[in-house]
């Protein structure tokens, strides 16, 4: 006898490249039949995701990731889906800010890591009481990049 649920069996699928099937099983588990944090959590991710890359349903697939970290933070998968679809929505300020999030609460998540270097950190500013736009935090803010360029190890081919 198969105890998985169909929404347990979507996740699977989601996760193993299955994203019609799986998108069509996590679509029509109702919510309250999702009493398991987790679970709930990672069925709206996976759904988040799946709207957003496969029908082009963005907005709403940011919601559902969003409200998936609201739920169950302690699920790495769930930020990773929320860092994945505003990658893809190309919100880098959200994505970094997901990454982060994530990296608070799994700092050793090899993918987000991962996303972290990607997307890159900015540094605070050189002169903090300045505006990060400003004309002397610019200028200052490229020396620093291009003098920590001097100072890395170079490739010897």
């Amino acid at each position: 006898m198969n105890t998985r649920t169909p929404a347990h069996r979507g996740v699977e699928l989601c996760r193993a490249g299955e994203w019609k099937q799986g998108l069509l099983l996590l679509a029509e588990v109702p919510s309250s039949e999702l009493p398991d944090r987790r679970l709930r959590a990672l069925s709206y991710s996976y759904l988040g995701y799946g709207l957003a890359k496969f029908q082009k349903r963005a907005r709403e697939g940011v919601k559902l990731c969003e409200q998936a970290v609201n739920i169950e933070f302690c699920e790495p998968e769930v930020f990773l889906n929320l860092v994945r679809t505003r990658v893809m929505t190309r919100d880098r300020r959200g994505a970094v800010a997901a990454v982060k999030r994530g990296l608070q609460y799994h700092p050793e998540h090899p993918v987000l890591t991962e996303y972290q270097r990607k997307l890159g950190v900015r540094r605070d500013p050189v002169l903090p009481f300045l505006s990060r736009n400003s004309l002397p935090n610019r200028i200052l803010g490229q020396l620093r990049f291009q003098l920590e360029g001097l100072f890395q190890p170079r490739e010897i081919l």
